[in-house]
């Protein structure tokens, strides 16, 4: 069985070595250890401005550089794998540490996106912002209004409101709940962000503050699931997933579902019978219907 691009470092002349006993190339490397920037990051299916978006990395979201051009480094994600090309200005390498860094992540942004500030004061100009389900490291403060933000090597990245962030894995509201955040938000192909999303990317993201990390794509999130989470139409509930050929969906009840629909171009929420009439002369008929992977 040949091994996805997408989510496997290869090329002929350059691979990860973790994969030298899978694949041929001429040159296998480790790669080194990098982060996005404060920005979301474009990842490209080739290095140039004008090349595809496959998808788009969160501020801060950990990378494995396996090659620095000139103007671009071919990486890979480290939670969902997703291999390609970005700018390296947008990169951040931490300072070098015999002991790494000395930061952890800590915790999640859980509403749509929250400002970073220069000081712990909502009237002080934002330096950056960051979008839900980013991972970031934050360190506690008398005042309990802010944390300190730190960058992974432990320097000062600035100040959020404490109440925009919530721990790891410590979710404090439903999926549904995190899914509603971006309502109405534009939808844009390889999207992952406030600005503009797509419908695998909104699946993804809303699982992140549970612990679960999906594939990036929706026929790699659908074949991730084997036939214990296969369930039928009539039983779907809230949290389930729909998946056609190309598309997904979350329930957001039994009739309802949310998703980031080419067809609108936002994210929307409506009847799942409505919008299974629709979709089928698109996409065709649901190919699949999945249990919420928190409840299995």
């Amino acid at each position: 069985m040949s091994l996805d691009k997408r989510i496997h470092a290869f090329r002929d002349d350059l691979a990860d070595e973790a994969l030298k006993s899978q694949v041929s190339a001429k040159r296998f490397v480790k790669g080194e250890t990098a982060y996005c920037g404060l920005n979301p990051v474009s990842l490209r299916h080739e290095p140039s401005h004008s090349a595809s978006l496959d998808t788009m990395l969160l501020p801060l979201e950990k990378l494995v550089v396996f090659e620095i051009s000139d103007e671009f480094s071919w990486v890979q994600a480290q939670d969902d794998g997703y291999v390609g090309y970005v700018e390296n200005n947008k990169l951040y390498h931490p300072r070098s540490s015999s002991d790494g860094p000395v930061a952890l992540y800590s915790h999640f942004v859980a509403t749509a996106s929250t400002f970073i500030y220069p000081h712990a004061d909502i009237k002080s100009p934002p330096k950056g912002a960051l979008s839900f389900a980013s991972k970031i490291f934050c360190k506690a403060l008398e005042s309990k209004d802010f944390f300190e933000l730190l960058y992974p090597d432990g320097s000062s990245l600035g100040y959020g409101y404490a109440s925009h962030f919530e721990r790891l894995n410590k979710s404090q509201k439903t999926i549904v709940e995190y899914a509603r955040q971006f309502l109405n938000m534009p939808y844009l192909w390889g999207g992952r962000v406030l600005y503009g999303i797509d419908c695998s990317a909104l699946v993804q993201l809303v699982f992140r503050p549970f612990g679960i990390y999906l594939p990036r794509d929706s026929d790699l999130q659908f074949s991730s699931f084997d036939q214990t989470y296969k369930k039928e139409r009539s039983d779907l509930a809230a949290g389930d997933l729909i998946y056609w050929k190309g598309h997904v969906a979350l329930a957001t009840s039994s009739s309802t579902m949310i998703h980031a629909s080419g067809h609108h171009m936002l994210v929307v929420e409506e009847p799942i019978d409505a919008a299974i009439d629709r979709i089928k002369n698109e996409w065709g008929a649901p190919i699949g219907f999945i249990q919420n992977p928190i409840d299995h």
